[in-house]
């Protein structure tokens, strides 16, 4: 789960770590290292933003604390859909655009669940088709040599 919840929270907050360092769509394409380089720091920023996630005990803070992601997901459609990555991985970063609005619309029910006190709705969050795809895209962007430590 810390796996997934870090590449979540990652992503997410894309917006506020790519989108002034060669990602933009006046650019030219990032280089693979590059690539790499902007995620994983990213993944480095925010690893304490899931140690929170996880460690909370009431429903209602991980409601807040889904929300806020769907927001920071929500914001870096753009910034993420502006990027221009290498040739080698477009496809997967068109599949992790998508996926990440699967993941936009899917957060709607299970923040209202864990509102209304039912903290197992944060496992639920696990099952949704775009937490999957992200899961997929994870596994696709390995394959493709590209190792983003989560």
């Amino acid at each position: 789960m810390r796996k997934f919840l870090l590449l979540l929270v990652s992503v997410g907050l894309l917006a506020g770590g790519c989108g002034g360092s060669g990602g933009g769509s006046g650019s030219k394409t990032l280089s693979k290292s590059d690539y790499i380089k902007q995620i994983t720091s990213i993944l480095k920023t925010f690893d304490s933003a899931v140690t929170t996630l996880e460690a909370l005990p009431a429903a209602g803070k991980a409601a807040t604390a889904l929300e806020n992601v769907q927001s920071g997901l929500r914001s870096a459609l753009p910034t993420l859909r502006a990027m221009k990555p290498p040739a080698e991985v477009a496809q997967i970063h068109t599949q992790l655009i998508k996926a990440v609005g699967e993941i936009v619309s899917e957060l709607g029910p299970p923040i209202a669940k864990l509102k209304a006190g039912d903290a197992s709705a944060l496992a639920q969050v696990l099952q949704l088709k775009g937490v999957r795809d992200i899961e997929a895209v994870d596994s696709a962007f390995g394959k493709a040599g590209y190792q983003i430590s989560l």
